[in-house]
């Protein structure tokens, strides 16, 4: 549904994060916002204004975006996304998921790839899946590992379930 939206999976991953409510106003994002990224102060006057331009957020008098060409824009944002990410590993390590790589959006891609190349002196684990017919556009990295899977058999299907519920299946399923 969102394979036309640039950064989706970023943007739902940093609201998440900053504990977005559906029903919080503007401004009690962006003080959510502001509370995500604190940790990293002096950067946050930096970062804020790209991160809450990315969330849809209003313009802040505490924290103005400077007028810039929307490709340094786009640039910023995804070097301010990824010193996120570096921040947080230099805590504690991180567990990094995108599933369904071959519906995201170019700019996802883009950061993606961005990512992967500084994945070698982080602390992270970035699992990547998509479907067979997908083609990575980053290039090959001795610290990333493709692993191919199929389907599982109807066998190894039941006694997924069944491990899992705790009851046997029959054969056919019930």
């Amino acid at each position: 549904h969102h394979a036309n939206s640039a950064l989706y999976p970023f943007i739902a991953q940093l609201e998440r994060a900053a504990g977005f409510q559906r029903n919080d106003t503007p401004a009690q994002r962006l003080e959510k916002l502001e509370t995500l990224v604190a940790p990293s102060r002096p950067f946050c006057e930096h970062v804020v204004p790209l991160l809450a331009s990315l969330l849809s957020l209003p313009a802040s008098d505490r924290y103005p975006l400077p007028p810039m060409p929307p490709q340094k824009r786009k640039q910023m944002t995804l070097e301010a996304l990824l010193a996120q990410l570096e921040r947080l590993a230099g805590r504690l390590p991180v567990l990094m998921s995108f599933e369904d790589a071959h519906w995201a959006d170019p700019t996802s891609l883009e950061l993606l790839g961005m990512t992967i190349e500084r994945l070698a002196r982080l602390p992270v684990l970035l699992v990547v899946t998509a479907r067979p017919e997908f083609s990575t556009p980053w290039p090959a990295h001795a610290h990333l590992t493709t692993l191919p899977l199929t389907r599982l058999s109807r066998r190894k299907n039941l006694a997924l379930i069944e491990r899992r519920l705790g009851v046997v299946v029959d054969s056919r399923g019930n």
